[in-house]
């Protein structure tokens, strides 16, 4: 029976989240779409979707880490595995599992993409879909797989796996006009609103006080020219000493900013209030979450890099590049940034950036999963 049968009653989704909040956030987005499809599609009678989180707890935080390198090696079919998998939980966290109703089973991490596979066994006819790459390995264990292209080396690519060009996100322009009816901080009635989302270290690259000093400046050159004011986000990857300087920066500047501090920030819109009432939006490439809800608001969006750790191509660079062939975005080296950013805001009634299809290529796809039996 296909889980488009079961639309007499509601369909149960279920997200397993691995304690994450960044894979949390991509797995409900995935729910949102599936919710968004299922509404249209079933018309508006009647409560159509219940989408429920539970989040994954081990025996001992030790077994994480071994799922982690399990589950990106060894299929779901290898003997065993999902009994190991069933041993690593914590009893209760089994057991909230075994009575959780589920026809469409969502996760992300690879830490918890073996528990997909084991609820995928313990109830026949649901759906498993799993967010990011989970291990070459085990693709065969799921119904959808939703992969950035960035992070797909094989060019041979089997048909239950989504290529997306950006990281599934709830944000776009109709969602954010939507939000904007809350009561949100009003933006001024004169001059445009620049947006920041800014990442930080990781393993390829390196946020260096010379960029919080380069980029400061940036940002007082852009709105000193337009009247600008700003509004952006850190993130928990920021150096606490490049966000000194930013703020110590602006603030000895005639420039009208707020700057969230992204470990002290409570509230779970923050990005999207910043991208409803932003006119273009400066983005640090190093964070593909953040650029690609930039791209998905349909603002004009402007990404920078930090300083690079090792000379090697990286993925953050593939991921870029395609984005900026398909006009999505415009790459700017930081010496460059003002004045890319003065010539968007000189024409920025002319409309926004392309936006990729990855929405309705993930809607077309949900419907052929629900449509079918799945494996």
């Amino acid at each position: 029976m296909s889980i488009r049968d079961t639309e007499m009653t509601a369909t149960h989704i279920l997200v397993i989240s691995d304690g994450n909040k960044g894979h949390l956030k991509l797995s409900l987005a995935v729910a949102a779409t599936i919710e968004k499809t299922l509404a249209v599609d079933r018309g508006s009678g009647g409560e159509q979707c219940h989408t429920k989180v539970v989040s994954v707890e081990f025996k001992h935080a030790i077994l994480k880490s071994i799922l982690k390198v399990v589950n990106r090696h060894i299929p779901g079919r290898f003997p065993c595995k999902l009994d190991f998998v069933r041993g690593c939980l914590a009893k209760h966290s089994y057991e909230t599992f075994s009575r959780s109703r589920s026809d469409i089973i969502i996760s992300c991490g690879s830490a918890v993409s073996g528990v997909n596979s084991l609820l995928k066994k313990m109830r026949p006819g649901a759906a498993g879909i799993v967010v990011l790459n989970p291990g070459v390995a085990t693709w065969q264990d799921y119904d959808l797989l939703i992969i950035p292209k960035h992070d797909l080396k094989d060019a041979s690519i089997p048909p239950n796996v989504l290529p997306t060009s950006l990281i599934p996100t709830r944000i776009s322009p109709e969602y954010l006009k939507e939000l904007r009816t809350r009561n949100w901080p009003e933006r001024r009635k004169e001059g445009p609103v620049i947006g920041l989302l800014l990442g930080g270290d990781n393993s390829y690259y390196k946020f260096t006080e010379a960029n919080a000093v380069s980029l400061a400046k940036c940002i007082a050159e852009i709105c000193s020219n337009f009247n600008a004011e700003l509004f952006g986000t850190t993130s928990r990857r920021t150096p606490p000493q490049a966000e000194s300087i930013l703020k110590e920066t602006l603030a000895g500047s005639a420039v009208r900013s707020r700057l969230v501090i992204g470990r002290e920030d409570t509230c779970p819109l923050t990005v999207e209030k910043i991208l409803s009432m932003s006119d273009v939006v400066l983005a640090s490439g190093e964070s593909i979450s953040m650029v690609s809800e930039a791209v998905a608001s349909g603002r004009p969006v402007v990404v920078f890099m930090l300083d690079k750790k090792k000379p090697f191509p990286n993925k953050y660079e593939r991921f870029l590049r395609d984005l900026a062939l398909g006009e999505a975005i415009v790459l700017a080296r930081m010496e460059q940034l003002s004045a890319m950013t003065m010539d968007i805001l000189s024409r920025v009634n002319q409309g926004g950036r392309r936006l990729p299809n990855d929405p309705a290529m993930l809607a077309a796809r949900l419907r052929r999963l629900l449509e079918s039996e799945p494996v």
